[in-house]
């Protein structure tokens, strides 16, 4: 499973005459995979005396099934960090299952790698470069800092080639494209999807104040707006306000 996941994301970087649909349809493809494979490597595995999934070689030199920092490496080299995080991010979803994994070498430096990313000052809400692109990012990354929350992240030690590589994607990645794929949108940022719906279920009500309306039917309005709304949970960020994903 490993390998046809990057088979994939090697196709959605080489693919160049594929539409955006496409692409997104391929990358929930991929995010599911990854997920099911996250749970096989590090919440099964963990479990038992084996790795059966990744490759055991010793504890600090556990290697899952799928080399992340090099897909890292080549999304950022081919500038399609936007078809390879999301998953990667998945593949990490049950890390914290799996101590001998998440303290490995191998991991730590993926580890590392996304927190640079975070850190990034191309997918902060307050950089003129700001858009729909960085914001999907921006909310996978979050999403995983929430994941990993009770995983211990060691020191990083100076990755100056890793540092260059972000600098010059940052600079030359287009992140402010005005349309994004409503269903790359709903991957990355699903609560963007439950504040529309609710907005949208207010407008209907507001249309229809003047036209008589049985209190079934009102009620029914008003349950589906409120359970909407509690599935989102706003934060106060510099300039702007913004939706915080929540496991």
């Amino acid at each position: 499973m490993g390998a046809q996941l990057q088979q994939m994301q090697q196709s959605a970087v080489t693919e160049a005459t594929a539409s955006h649909r496409a692409k997104s349809e391929r990358l929930v493809s991929q995010c599911c995979l990854a997920s099911f494979l996250s749970f096989l490597t590090f919440a099964v595995s963990a479990s038992s005396s084996q790795h059966d999934s990744g490759m055991m070689i010793g504890e600090s030199q556990y290697q899952p099934a799928v080399d992340l920092n090099a897909v890292l490496r080549a999304a950022l080299l081919s500038n399609s960090l936007e078809w390879g995080l999301p998953w990667v991010v998945q593949y990490l979803r049950f890390l914290s299952h799996d101590p001998y994994a998440y303290s490995s070498e191998h991991v730590q430096q993926v580890l590392h790698k996304l927190q640079s990313l975070h850190r990034c000052t191309v997918l902060l809400p307050q950089s003129a470069a700001f858009g729909p692109v960085a914001l999907c990012l921006r909310s996978v990354l979050d999403d995983h800092l929430e994941q990993i929350a009770d995983v211990e992240v060691t020191e990083a030690n100076s990755d100056d080639a890793w540092e260059t590589l972000v600098k010059t994607w940052s600079e030359a990645a287009d992140l402010r494209q005005a349309v994004v794929d409503p269903r790359y949108m709903q991957l990355c940022c699903p609560l963007l999807e439950h504040a529309r719906q609710a907005v949208q279920v207010a407008q209907m009500q507001i249309v229809n104040c003047n036209k008589p309306v049985s209190q079934h039917q009102d009620v029914l309005y008003a349950a589906k707006c409120v359970e909407a709304l509690r599935t989102i949970t706003v934060t106060h960020m510099p300039a702007v306000l913004c939706c915080s994903q929540t496991l």
